[in-house]
């Protein structure tokens, strides 16, 4: 009897802990939910229609970006859209609890979609052509589209997207994206400028505009950043030489969009090296005095610029490019600018190819190859992550 007892009240004891812990468990997925600020959201809708018909329709990259990526060549993430879309997806789960259908935009079109970057749809291509730092966000024809002028403001439009959506829980737990509705705006990107010759520009690289290591850096710093390359081959420091970087329509670009500049990488030499094998006092004067006007002119434009000065790279098998003298030149600049006002840094390039880029990866013996510039553009994201707080917080 005693055992009995004991058995039903463990048994009792067992109905309820067992009823307490799934009393604790989480609201079912169709339930409203509370943001981190604490506001109730019960359902978000678009035109009327609940966010559940919808489907995110993320835009797929052109044909030879993905070529690119399948052969390999590509070694940081490209499909930033559909890291978008997810990232919208999963957004939305964390309010009410259900989570859209994520596709491309070579799934067939349905009745509801939530489009994002330039997919082709109609209301997409209304957005295609949005200005650099913008982003534009509109409900037309029961569809949203999402856009921004380069693929980071687009990822960012969804923080004042969901901004909108906290400012009209607090009034109705039922938000509602209604037609018509708009929000556009600008969201700043740290520019980053790549000045330099060939290797800037990506000479050696099966594809420039894609595999060139300011390509690579713009893909590693996507959400945040926005990198342009400025390079032009076979361009000296030196102001003096008929191929002189400040003789340039680069050159012209790089000083007409300084005052959007945050960061400038200066890699500048390969070609000065090679000039003259009897470099004296005077080339010198010029090589630094190339330098000078470069930061002088940007900084006329933009003060909070944070200039970084980078010697050339390795040069597995072309030695005649491989100056000494030009390295120690550029080193040298740093602490000259520095004591003139301007905010100066230096990354050795030189060192950092010389052990981390095989003589495979520079198949003429100066110009690295796609796997190379892979790696040199990894490099740069790893190297500018303390650089870009410390411009931020200018």
């Amino acid at each position: 009897m005693k055992n009995a007892t004991r058995i039903l009240s463990f048994l009792l004891i067992l109905t309820i802990a067992v009823t307490m812990l799934f009393s604790c468990s989480k609201a079912p997925a169709n339930e409203g939910g509370e943001s981190e600020e604490g506001v109730k959201v019960d359902s978000i809708k678009i035109a009327g229609v609940d966010i559940s018909e919808y489907k995110i329709v993320y835009a797929v990259p052109e044909n030879s970006v993905l070529r690119l990526a399948n052969s390999g060549v590509i070694k940081t993430e490209y499909n930033f859209n559909k890291i978008i879309a997810n990232e919208l997806a999963a957004r939305i789960n964390s309010y009410i609890g259900v989570t859209p259908e994520v596709v491309s935009n070579r799934a067939e079109a349905t009745e509801h979609e939530i489009l994002i970057g330039n997919t082709g749809r109609e209301l997409s291509n209304k957005h295609s052509d949005v200005k650099v730092y913008r982003y534009e966000i509109e409900v037309s024809g029961g569809n949203m589209s999402i856009n921004g002028g380069a693929v980071g403001n687009t990822y960012h439009a969804l923080d004042y997207l969901f901004e909108e959506l906290e400012a009209r829980a607090a009034e109705n737990s039922n938000v509602d994206f209604e037609e018509g509705f708009t929000l556009n705006g600008t969201h700043r990107l740290t520019t980053i400028a790549c000045i330099g010759d060939s290797i800037t520009y990506g000479v050696g690289a099966s594809d420039n505009t894609l595999l060139s290591w300011p390509s690579v850096l713009s893909r590693v710093l996507w959400q945040d950043c926005y990198v342009i390359n400025y390079g032009n081959s076979g361009k000296t420091m030196r102001g003096d030489l008929n191929d002189a970087y400040n003789k340039t329509r680069e050159y012209q670009n790089a000083i007409r969009n300084a005052q959007n500049v945050d960061i400038a990488l200066i890699m500048l030499g390969t070609n000065d090296s090679n000039r003259d094998r009897s470099w004296n006092a005077i080339d010198d004067q010029s090589f630094n005095e190339g330098c000078t006007q470069i930061v002088e002119n940007m900084y006329k434009k933009n003060e909070k610029i944070k200039f970084i000065i980078m010697n050339c790279p390795v040069y597995n098998g072309n030695e005649n490019f491989g100056s000494e003298h030009v390295r120690e030149l550029q080193a040298a600049l740093v602490p000259a600018l520095s004591a003139k006002g301007y905010d100066m840094g230096f990354y050795d390039m030189y060192t950092f190819t010389k052990n981390e880029v095989t003589v495979a990866r520079f198949g003429d013996g100066l110009h690295p190859d796609n796997e190379g510039y892979a790696i040199i553009g990894e490099e740069m994201g790893r190297m500018l992550e303390e650089v870009i707080e410390e411009v931020r917080q200018k």
